[in-house]
């Protein structure tokens, strides 16, 4: 068996593995036409797998052998109960398509102060963004403190009122969001790309339809049980949740069965936590 998680060229091994193996590729990021018009070539030898039902949707024609949410690094979470201070945050990298002058809007009107963690991603329409419309907003409550790993990472977002997602486009995923509220931090999010999926509304935060109603949702998200809002998203998007699902799509593959639908998203219920 072997499992691609390179893009084209990987998958393209994948598809020229020897013909008795298993061959399965995890698509990483957006789809857009030419893209999915080359996985349409090798979708009958590779099985893809998609990060999001989201993407599943804004990629049609192909052949999807499941969905699989992918795994917060369980080494960067803080514990819950920590201190929270008066700041929002938003961890990604500085590009419009983020929405980092909505949250800078939010949070100027909620009067509270704002961590923008992430870099400034190398294109010239991310360098404009930040130094034509973000550079010039910091200060006055706004800081940018570039790209943050690890238990530094864990710490900045536990210890914030919620975290803003205005996103301007279909993420395919969304790991940020997940990281959040793992650390007990919910998140208020426009209901774009997979954050459906992702946020678990009046559990782990919001989805709102513009930056006014982000604003109004700030408060109720801070009620929110960060305890439970942990809980709930270790569970969801654990290690051990992706690692079993990973599993049954090999068992399932090397048996050669044709339909593989055991280890789809997760399901919220009982079995959440």
């Amino acid at each position: 068996m072997v499992h691609d998680h390179s893009c084209t060229e990987g998958v393209l091994l994948a598809a020229a593995a020897n013909p008795g193996w298993a061959a399965f590729a995890t698509i990483h990021g957006p789809v857009d036409d030419d893209h999915s018009c080359f996985l349409r070539e090798v979708h009958d030898v590779v099985g893809l797998i998609a990060m999001s039902e989201s993407q599943r949707r804004t990629a049609t024609g192909l052949r999807w052998r499941g969905t699989i949410h992918p795994a917060i690094d369980e080494g960067e979470l803080d514990q819950t109960g920590v201190e929270q201070h008066d700041y929002l945050v938003q961890v990604a990298r500085i590009h419009p398509v983020k929405g980092q002058h909505l949250a800078i809007q939010v949070a100027r009107e909620l009067g509270l102060s704002l961590v923008l963690a992430g870099p400034v991603e190398r294109s010239p329409v991310a360098q404009a963004y930040f130094e034509g419309v973000i550079a010039p907003a910091l200060g006055n409550g706004v800081t940018w403190m570039g790209e943050v790993r690890g238990r530094a990472k864990g710490q900045l977002l536990a210890g914030a009122r919620a975290m803003l997602l205005p996103l301007q486009w279909e993420e395919p995923f969304g790991l940020s969001a997940a990281e959040a509220m793992a650390n007990g931090t919910p998140v208020v999010a426009f209901p774009v790309g997979a954050m459906p999926e992702v946020v678990e509304e009046g559990v782990t935060g919001y989805l709102v339809a513009d930056a006014d109603e982000m604003a109004r949702r700030v408060a109720m998200a801070t009620t929110l049980d960060r305890a439970r809002c942990a809980a709930r998203a270790r569970v969801r998007f654990g290690a051990r949740r992706m690692v079993d699902q990973h599993v049954s799509l090999y068992t399932a593959g090397c048996d050669g069965e044709a339909a593989l639908s055991s280890y789809g998203s997760p399901r919220r219920g009982a079995a959440d936590g």
